[in-house]
């Protein structure tokens, strides 16, 4: 029976791109823009639908000291007294102050007057709500307004439902958001070229959005020029995907130079990026500390934080810990989350917690589940039960998937007691014969 701890180091190196980008707001810079230009010359007196310019003029007043909820009230009135454009910026000014009931109706009047912006805005109210066949249908009408992010936001939310679009579809999608002014649309159209292997054209779209600071095109930038082999190209990219904040960036950065084994270098990237939320960074800092720098106690901390965050490599870590303090019940409940969870190296070790304890039969279905080519030590231990059991054939069985992942330890094998009922099987003999090379 093997019963030494597997080591596992599940290095997240990223090679894919970041998911497409949900377009969720107009911008402030957008709205001021509107407030400007609804103004016009300005007649003096009380705000009322007859005099729908000072109303303008009040509600850009109130807009300006940010009182949202005042200025929602002149736009209302100015709309009431049928300046169309008043309703759309009714509705925005409504949002901000948080009264979505009142936002829905002036947009619903904003968009019914053909304004693309209250479309679209209604569209993510509906999106908010879960009314998703609403929201779909504005964010159409918003598409057909020549509102950009309408167009983008289809693709996504059908998407989010289960409606997935043909990749024809998305990509006439994207094209109409990105020519109608959607960056996010610019980004996610980069995406749909990548998938489609289109280098050119997704580093066109990448390369655009990265020089505006978006982070995930200089992140996906960076996944492009490694595919084209350009290896410097893609970490000045991820560094300054890193540097803008993007914690993918920096956990990329981070694997580079575990590649090149640089693993002091590569601490404070995945330090940046376990610091942003990113729990597998967390695992990968700790990992680093404990196993490469071999400072147990330093590792331990960014393990904890990792399988607080449901890290499967950082709970599979954490229960190393536990084992080694022999703390087998605790380490057992954190083992068998993450060998839920399809780690093997953690079902191997619920294998060893309850072989230790006498418990045979417990272990062997987790040495079963574990068995394969990185954990080489499940398969000789399924030999070695089955064989202890008297059961040659399976005995055999999982002997030879052993040898045929690799395993060289002959003389181990040949003393271990545990295949002393096998032994004297000739399939065995044949068995050493045949890959004891």
């Amino acid at each position: 029976m093997k019963n030494t701890t597997t080591v596992i180091a599940l290095l997240f190196i990223t090679i894919n791109s970041y998911a497409g980008e949900f377009e969720r707001a107009i911008r402030d810079g957008f709205i001021q823009g509107l407030f400007e230009a609804a103004t016009k010359a300005v007649e003096k007196g009380n705000c009322r639908m007859d005099n729908v310019n000072r109303c303008i003029e009040l509600g850009n007043q109130n807009n300006a000291g940010k009182n949202y909820a005042e200025a929602m009230k002149y736009f209302a009135t100015a709309c009431d007294g049928g300046h169309q454009e008043a309703c759309e910026v009714a509705g925005i000014n409504a949002n901000l102050a948080g009264n979505l009931n009142t936002a829905e109706k002036y947009f619903s009047l904003g968009c019914n007057h053909g304004r693309k912006i209250s479309c679209h805005e209604l569209g993510v109210i509906y999106g908010d709500q879960a009314k998703f066949d609403q929201a779909i249908a504005k964010f159409q009408r918003g598409c057909d307004l020549g509102y950009g992010g309408s167009c983008n936001n289809i693709v996504l939310l059908n998407d989010r439902t289960g409606k997935k679009l043909s990749p024809s579809q998305s990509m006439e999608l994207f094209k109409k958001a990105c020519t109608g002014g959607s960056d996010k649309g610019c980004y996610n159209l980069g995406i749909e070229y990548e998938e489609k292997n289109d280098l050119k054209n997704a580093r066109l779209h990448y390369t655009n959005m990265c020089q505006k600071d978006y982070a995930p095109a200089c992140n996906n930038l960076g996944v492009v020029s490694l595919k084209e082999k350009k290896r410097t190209e893609a970490i000045t990219h991820y560094t300054k995907g890193c540097n803008l904040g993007f914690q993918l960036s920096c956990m990329n950065m981070g694997g580079i130079n575990v590649e090149d084994q640089k693993y002091a270098e590569a601490f404070p990237f995945y330090v940046k990026s376990c610091e942003s939320g990113n729990p597998d960074a967390c695992a990968e800092a700790g990992w680093i500390k404990r196993w490469k720098q071999k400072d147990l106690p330093a590792g331990r901390p960014y393990f904890v934080k990792a399988c607080d965050g449901k890290s499967v490599h950082g709970c599979y870590q954490i229960g190393l810990y536990l084992t080694e303090e022999n703390k087998s019940s605790e380490a057992m409940k954190v083992f068998e989350y993450s060998c839920g969870k399809g780690d093997k190296a953690s079902c191997f070790e619920i294998g060893m917690i309850f072989y230790n304890e006498g418990k045979m039969d417990a272990a062997l279905p987790h040495f079963i589940s574990s068995c394969s080519k990185e954990i080489i030590d499940s398969c000789y231990n399924v030999a070695c039960l089955y064989s202890l059991a008297n059961n040659a054939n399976m005995a055999l069985k999982f002997l030879e998937k052993t040898l045929e992942f690799g395993f060289k330890e002959w003389n181990d094998m040949e003393a271990d007691k545990d295949l002393t009922f096998i032994r004297a099987d000739k399939r065995y003999t044949a068995l050493i014969k045949k890959y004891k090379k």
